[in-house]
């Protein structure tokens, strides 16, 4: 047997895998919507409180400058004027109580609409209304695969775990 100590003491050794803990759809959504919102917060600091514009601007999570016809700012009072929403998955949720999910703001009040709607989701718990959103949009949109759940054919809800699970559902007629 060979004793090449250079290779013996800078052998990589390979760790065992550990099974990651999954999250709960509530844990999910949060984390989810959270990175946005603090992405959608750098850049609105970098744009209205820094001062400093980015050469090749991309589109917000949360918001947008409202323009005109000719992709100007439109001003007011003379200040840009934004456009914020509040996205939980992939959809736009109500905002105030008239259910609108855009509301147009100064610029000004932007970091600080971002900074409430961030502790707004981060204080969200189990049953208020982003946990039930965040149920809607969590649902599956394919059947269960039969390698993984056989026998199963939906996905229902399961309060305990917070996620949804297959089942066998014997009311579905089988498509021939």
């Amino acid at each position: 047997m060979f004793n090449l100590n250079t290779l013996n003491n800078n052998a990589i050794i390979k760790t065992p895998r550990v099974a990651k803990a999954s999250e709960t759809i509530l844990q999910k959504y949060q984390r989810v919507t959270i990175e946005k919102i603090e992405k959608s917060l750098l850049e609105a600091n970098g744009r209205y409180v820094e001062a400093r514009a980015y050469s090749d601007p991309k589109p917000s999570q949360n918001w947008r400058v409202v323009t005109n016809t000719k992709n100007e700012p439109i001003l007011h009072n003379g200040e840009e004027q934004v456009s914020v929403w509040l996205k939980i998955g992939i959809s736009k949720v109500a905002l105030n109580e008239n259910g609108d999910t855009e509301i147009v703001i100064p610029a000004s009040v932007l970091p600080s609409a971002l900074e409430e709607m961030k502790a707004m989701v981060e204080s969200a718990i189990k049953g208020d209304d982003f946990h039930n959103q965040a149920i809607k949009e969590a649902k599956p949109k394919t059947l269960p695969r039969e390698d993984k759940h056989p026998g199963c054919n939906a996905w229902k809800y399961d309060s305990e775990s917070d996620s949804y699970i297959a089942y066998a559902d014997t009311t579905l007629k089988a498509v021939s």
